[in-house]
């Protein structure tokens, strides 16, 4: 290292070579080196330059509190956190690198693609939200609710299994009863967490003790006895019958009954005594499908013409 001198006093005029060491400055006497150009170090061995000015060339040293007022002043988001003020744009990127990402796990995150905005997971979508709502290809687990007018799918809506205590589909406020799959081919129905139907392929059978009212057509399911309601118009004048069309085979029927509304207005039943002259008879004939239910009027059966009637057909499945 040169040393020009033990102290730098006054002003140097010139250029100056070799290294400038902070011991060849003068710590008490002011030194102006205008347009000086130095070639070699200044070391300052641990102590500062004071007082700059104003630095304008891209160049220019500046002092600390120029810096400090620079960079309070300036627009910048702090590491810490802040409030912007407009649109923060980051590129669209990509499922495996994902335009906003996590430090520890670059491949997930959220990215843009195609008018979506995507969530990716270990490098591939899992998710993505547009115009027509939220899709995945992956199972979702969660607790909670859906709300909204509707919630509909366009291919097959997958359920669990369930049981009667706790059905697939159920209420909000009333989870014990519902819809749930009974076996294979098997669609049960529950009420408190008891099965009171089960639909199958062949039939519908209702839990024992039940009541079912307004059916036309009853299975037991175990021992095959169904029954049948036809309903019409009588004939309109004595003695005469009125005709339908059944597929029941007339060897399998076990009971014939029914009823019919009188001239008074009155629902009386279907009735065979000693005089059936007096009585609407229902019966079967015919020896193969369709067979013929007759709705016969006796001799004397002025009152039930051209009456509704109800005939009851229990048989063997």
């Amino acid at each position: 290292m040169l040393q020009l001198c033990k102290a730098l006093i006054g002003d140097v005029t010139g250029d100056i070579t070799g290294d400038v060491t902070a011991e060849s400055i003068s710590a008490s006497v002011s030194a102006t080196l205008p347009d000086t150009t130095v070639t070699g170090t200044i070391d300052m061995s641990g102590n500062v330059i004071r007082s700059l000015g104003t630095p304008s060339e891209s160049d220019d040293a500046a002092t600390k509190g120029y810096v400090d007022t620079a960079v309070a002043d300036a627009d910048y988001l702090p590491l810490a956190g802040g409030t912007l003020t407009g649109a923060l744009l980051v590129p669209d990127g990509s499922a495996s690198t994902p335009a906003i990402a996590l430090a520890s796990d670059t491949d997930t995150g959220i990215y843009s693609d195609l008018g979506a905005l995507c969530v990716s997971a270990g490098g591939t979508m899992c998710a993505f939200f547009n115009a027509l709502g939220i899709r995945t290809g992956l199972d979702v687990a969660a607790q909670g609710s859906v709300t909204g007018a509707r919630v509909y799918a366009t291919i097959q809506f997958l359920a669990g299994n369930g049981n009667a205590t706790n059905p697939a589909y159920t209420f909000t406020t009333n989870d014990h009863t519902g819809l749930y799959s009974a076996g294979t081919n098997q669609l049960g129905v529950s009420a408190n967490s008891t099965n009171v139907a089960t639909f199958t392929t062949t039939a519908l059978n209702v839990a024992t003790g039940l009541n079912v009212a307004g059916f036309t057509s009853l299975g037991t399911g175990n021992t095959g006895i169904k029954t049948a309601v036809f309903t019409g118009t009588t004939a309109s004048s004595t003695s005469s019958s009125v005709t339908q069309n059944i597929t029941i085979d007339k060897t399998k029927i076990v009971s014939i009954s029914g009823a019919v509304t009188n001239n008074g207005g009155s629902r009386i039943p279907m009735l065979v005594r000693d005089n059936p002259a007096e009585y609407i008879i229902p019966y079967v004939t015919g020896s193969s499908s369709p067979w013929v239910l007759n709705v016969a009027n006796g001799a004397s059966a002025s009152n039930i013409l051209s009456q509704s009637y109800a005939v009851v057909i229990t048989y063997v499945a």
